[in-house]
């Protein structure tokens, strides 16, 4: 995408509706392009990064998400978008920069759009808009108000994701939801937290929700629900238990990065995609089902071949 970040990490990505690509990070400009620093739109009719005003003051953003009526929010650790008052940690651009009342009391490391159209941040504060609010609040864009959950988040929020229900997700290094264990994942109903099962033995990073409402979280734990995983930081949580995921990466990697697509196949319900980003290279292993078709007449039997990068194969008739 051009000549990408002059210098440093680009924390989150979100695409708008009409296929713009913002991103946002530590970065000092985007393509070359001036007043790009730690946010830049990328144009994909053009193939061209653009500023949004004069970008975000240092250090850094670290989340993003696209509203209802397509503008961008982004939170971070930055003093200021723009140079617009109020717009610490926190602001929204609909064509020039905004805040979001008065914002937060510190970093925000983690955005999700609601149902509803409301905006839920998740980080370090635990204030918002001036107010009390333990790591976690809610955004109403119509009202201009921010809101606690409940008593908030024992400590460090840094992720959150939402469902199709309306359910609200977070993920961190805190133990308590509020008030209650929830040991580094819990959800939020509109009234309630609640933690998931025994939740994770360490830190989770990201949480995504797939199209058929199944949970996905990446992070450093070894363990879910007091499941030891294959995969070291990667777990799937379907409502009522944790589970692992039916592949094996190569190595023991680091995840840093979990995306779910939207596609959804009309007769097989779970079918679609997850990307994860890792560091490490190599032979993974996978399970699957294919379910073969005989538009003929006559009666044929599948002939299914294993193989292995190693040349050996299986045939079974």
């Amino acid at each position: 995408m051009g000549t990408g970040a002059a210098d440093n990490t680009v924390f989150a990505i979100a695409v708008g509706p009409d296929g713009s690509v913002y991103a946002t990070g530590s970065f000092s400009a985007m393509g070359g392009v001036a007043n790009t620093g730690r946010i830049a739109r990328w144009d994909p009719s053009l193939s061209t990064w653009n500023a949004m005003g004069t970008g975000l003051a240092l250090p850094a953003g670290f989340a993003l998400t696209v509203g209802h009526d397509g503008s961008v929010i982004v939170g971070g650790s930055f003093t200021s978008a723009g140079g617009v008052a109020d717009t610490a940690f926190i602001a929204y651009w609909d064509g020039a920069w905004n805040a979001m009342g008065t914002g937060m009391g510190n970093d925000v490391n983690a955005l999700a759009t609601g149902i509803d159209g409301r905006i839920y941040a998740g980080g370090v504060f635990v204030t918002a808009g001036g107010s009390a609010a333990n790591r976690v609040a809610v955004w109403d864009p119509d009202a201009l108000t921010w809101a606690a959950l409940g008593s908030g988040l024992g400590s460090t929020c840094n992720g959150l994701a939402v469902n199709a229900a309306g359910t609200l997700f977070a993920v961190g290094i805190f133990t308590t939801a509020g008030g209650n264990s929830a040991l580094r994942a819990a959800s939020w109903n509109g009234s309630l937290w609640s933690a998931l099962s025994s939740g994770l033995d360490n830190t989770g990073t990201k949480v995504v929700v797939g199209p058929d409402n199944m949970v996905y979280v990446i992070g450093s734990f070894g363990s879910a629900g007091g499941i030891t995983l294959i995969d070291r930081g990667l777990a799937r949580w379907n409502g009522y238990a944790w589970s692992h995921l039916d592949i094996d990466l190569p190595g023991t990697p680091t995840i840093y990065a979990i995306l779910s697509s939207k596609y959804v196949d009309p007769v097989v319900k779970q079918k679609y995609n997850l990307f994860l980003g890792f560091n490490t290279t190599g032979t993974g292993n996978f399970a699957g089902k294919v379910s073969p078709d005989n538009e003929g007449s006559v009666p044929a039997y599948s002939k299914i071949i294993y193989s292995r990068s190693g040349g050996t194969s299986a045939i079974i008739e």
